[in-house]
């Protein structure tokens, strides 16, 4: 870990501190990404519907890949200030 804690600075003021962890689990979209293994692509809420069908995908062995989507800090910056990063 290069470091404990993290500010997100625009214009001279801090938009946001906290730890990377913090901050991405903050900023995360609810998503989960599925990919199976006839190539379909989902990207579907984290729900109690979602887990089922998961589940379901999983019980006949249909996953390929399965993740969630974790922001960068880069991402939180863009997020955060609506600027790009240079």
């Amino acid at each position: 870990m290069i470091c404990n804690r993290v500010a997100i600075l625009y214009q001279g003021q801090i938009q946001t501190i906290g730890s990377p962890k913090d901050l991405k689990r903050q900023h995360r979209e609810n998503v989960v990404c599925v990919e199976l293994i006839n190539g379909e692509a989902y990207e579907l809420p984290i729900d109690e519907g979602t887990a089922d069908q998961i589940a379901d995908w999983m019980r006949r062995g249909l996953i390929d890949r399965l993740e969630t989507k974790e922001p960068s800090l880069g991402d939180i910056f863009i997020k955060m200030t609506g600027s790009e990063l240079l």
